[in-house]
């Protein structure tokens, strides 16, 4: 079974903010990787189709996410990162 599904129903959107959402989600699973030996890292894409809509699925094998930032990871200038700007997940949410 295909993780990317050919026959998805069309949507309208502005593709340059879903770019911005799918690289901002690439780049932190990415991210969430490097912990990981390099023969160890897996990042899937999937796509679902549902009567209106499409939901894209990016998951990957890091260590997960800690209790204590579920709570803040959607709060604008909120980082894990030392190099983190904390505008990422906000901008993708606010979009999507």
């Amino acid at each position: 079974m295909p993780l990317l599904r050919d026959q998805l129903p069309p949507i309208k959107i502005e593709r340059a903010q879903i770019q911005h959402v799918v690289l901002n989600l690439l780049r932190n699973a990415l991210d969430a990787l490097e912990s990981n030996p390099e023969d160890r890292r897996e990042v899937v894409l999937e796509t679902l189709g549902h009567r209106e809509s499409v939901e894209l699925i990016v998951s990957d094998n890091g260590p997960g996410v800690p209790e204590g930032v579920r709570a803040r990871m959607f709060s604008p200038f909120y980082s894990t990162k030392a190099s983190g700007a904390g505008l990422g997940l906000p901008i993708s949410h606010s979009i999507m």
